[in-house]
């Protein structure tokens, strides 16, 4: 993106209009399917610059089969977006766990920051999280299908906001998600087109 930018100011072009990068449903490859108005969807995430991903081995070390996906994908005429999403959650996953090795454990700079940023963000993470590890936990069905007690707020009571097991499968996610920080730092959060590794 800083580099896109860049070519933009030089171009005289004073402002930059992208779609929506949401969280995408299942599925889909609208922007405009969004799960939330306020998570980034995985697709979006340069793998190559997440320092964990890195420091795991990066590409390299991705799993011969997801590592071939990769290479169809990259040449496909059209984003393969089922495939990239998985092979980027699995990537984020082992980059989230080496985070937790390595950072999380040591209460490092970096965790500290994480941990700011999950209380800055709690107005909307902390449901967030919760609906994303009921939505695994339920199969992606329909919220309105899952059981009435999970459903609204109120009849969850405190408790609910541990959630299942799973919520920790929406962590990688979140992870690399403030925006603000990307912006900030200028990381690369977004590739367009076919190129969305």
């Amino acid at each position: 993106m800083p580099r896109f930018a860049r070519w933009l100011d030089e171009a005289g072009c004073d402002f930059l209009q992208l779609l929506p990068v949401n969280e995408m449903a299942d599925g889909q490859n609208s922007p405009y399917s969004a799960l939330s108005a306020m998570a980034i969807d995985p697709i979006y995430i340069a793998i190559g610059d997440v320092e964990e991903f890195i420091a795991a081995g990066g590409e390299v070390s991705l799993p011969d089969a997801d590592r071939a996906a990769l290479g169809h994908a990259r040449v496909a005429p059209r984003v393969a977006y089922d495939a990239i999403r998985q092979i980027k959650s699995r990537a984020l996953r082992a980059a989230f766990e080496r985070f937790e090795h390595s950072e999380w454990r040591t209460r490092s700079t970096r965790a500290t920051a994480f941990l700011d940023f999950m209380e800055r963000e709690r107005w909307w993470l902390d449901d967030y999280t919760l609906f994303r590890a009921l939505h695994q936990e339920y199969a992606g069905r329909y919220w309105l299908e899952w059981d009435a007690g999970l459903r609204e707020p109120a009849a969850r009571g405190d408790g609910a906001r541990a959630g299942p097991s799973r919520a920790r499968d929406s962590l990688p996610r979140l992870a690399a998600m403030d925006r603000r920080r990307a912006v900030a730092t200028g990381a690369p959060v977004c590739h367009t087109g076919w190129r969305v590794w």
